[in-house]
């Protein structure tokens, strides 16, 4: 992520994006390991990064990475991941504009979760989001696509990791 070919391939990438608005959002649940790579790029083009970490159940998490990638790592393994990456995210955004969400918090009432989030980030799209925004938002959310349980009850954790991991959370 330090390499500068990657960072003006990124640069190159962003830039007529930020052409068409002030503000842009990248989805990634991996972009925390390419912090600093992200924070140069928008240093370099004048734009302060804003964070929001979404916050979700260790033990869903974990039910999902099972289903969907394999048992190519273990439950206790993914734990640890999860673990690991929550941390990483919290420490290195801070400093920086952030807000935090719980993931059910926005699959039960997206509109108050999103509302929060763009007062803590001082978002004024989310604030002068009209009808017709909001409405394509809700037509664009599926929560049936929510499979994932948090409940350890199904998950061969060592004790010891789980409280860890629920002290985390």
């Amino acid at each position: 992520g330090l390499d500068p070919e990657v960072r003006l391939l990124l640069r190159r990438w962003l830039e007529p994006h930020f052409a068409e608005s002030s503000t842009i959002l990248v989805k990634d649940p991996r972009l925390a390991w390419f912090l600093p790579l992200w924070r140069g790029v928008a240093q370099d083009l004048g734009v302060t990064p804003m964070f929001l970490t979404m916050l979700r159940h260790p033990a869903a998490v974990v039910d999902s990475k099972q289903r969907n990638y394999g048992g190519r790592e273990g439950e206790a393994s993914r734990v640890a991941g999860w673990i690991n990456q929550t941390l990483y995210s919290e420490r290195a955004t801070r400093g920086g504009a952030r807000a935090f969400a719980r993931y059910d918090d926005l699959v039960a009432d997206w509109t108050k979760a999103v509302a929060g989030i763009g007062e803590a980030l001082d978002l004024g799209g989310v604030s002068t989001a009209s009808a017709s925004q909001i409405r394509a938002a809700h037509e664009f959310l599926n929560v049936g696509l929510v499979r994932s349980s948090s409940d350890w009850a199904d998950l061969p954790v060592p004790a010891d990791l789980r409280a860890l991991a629920e002290r985390v959370w």
